[in-house]
């Protein structure tokens, strides 16, 4: 194991750096011989930033990401999922652990699937101690995955080649209240596109009510979201 490594933390809540920072220098206190090096971002514009930047070819070998940052007001906005396959592209050798206030099903799919991150948590799943394991493993070269990613992990029900990425995305941003004519801002799809995908996903569901609810209600039933 090097005896050096560079960690960037994306998270905006003072008291969870304090937390992070502190479980470091503890893992740092046990392994005399680690030196660790933290820079720290606030929002993922500002993460963007700092990674895009040429002089910035300071591997970084771990990143935490916070998957729970408001998202910046501009028209397309940085999804965590973006900015994580953004560092996994610029660094490729980075380890990334991926940390929310909680993560529902369609979410955790999609990360795993997308940045297959090193690490995944829950932050109510994780006292101090269990954050220090969960830093101590991955930078052991294994792996830490809390009880509730696992047991989300275990409710997958609905097959991949049942409903796609753009489906699961349609269904996640309208269940998070999104209306039907933004969906274009969140979804990379037409209005005319996002219209016939809501119908094959009523028909794929046999639901015959026009009522949106009634589809997230039974997606959020099989687990989808």
């Amino acid at each position: 194991m090097n005896n050096s490594i560079q960690v960037f933390i994306i998270e905006n809540e003072p008291i969870i750096i304090d937390a992070i920072l502190n479980a470091f220098e503890s893992m740092g206190e046990l392994m005399s011989n680690l030196n660790i090096r933290t820079k720290i971002a606030k929002d993922y514009d500002e993460a963007l930033a700092i990674i895009s930047r040429k002089d910035q070819r300071i591997a970084f070998n771990m990143v935490m990401l916070n998957i729970d940052i408001p998202l910046s007001n501009k028209v397309k906005p940085i999804f965590a999922e973006d900015l994580g396959f953004k560092i996994k592209a610029s660094f490729p050798k980075t380890k990334l652990i991926t940390f929310g206030t909680h993560c529902d099903n369609y979410r955790t799919n999609n990360i795993l699937k997308k940045l297959n991150p090193e690490g995944f948590f829950i932050k109510s799943d994780v006292d101090q101690k269990e954050l220090e394991k969960a830093l101590y493993l991955v930078v052991s070269d294994e792996v830490y995955y809390s009880r509730r990613i696992m047991h989300l992990i275990r409710r997958r029900i609905v097959d991949d080649v049942v409903l796609d990425n753009a489906d699961r995305q349609i269904l996640y941003f309208l269940s998070k209240g999104v209306k039907t004519k933004d969906l274009p801002k969140y979804v990379y799809l037409s209005d005319g596109g996002i219209q016939r995908r809501k119908r094959r996903l009523k028909e794929a569901f046999e639901i015959d009510d026009r009522n949106d609810m009634t589809l997230l209600k039974l997606a959020e039933e099989k687990g989808v979201i």
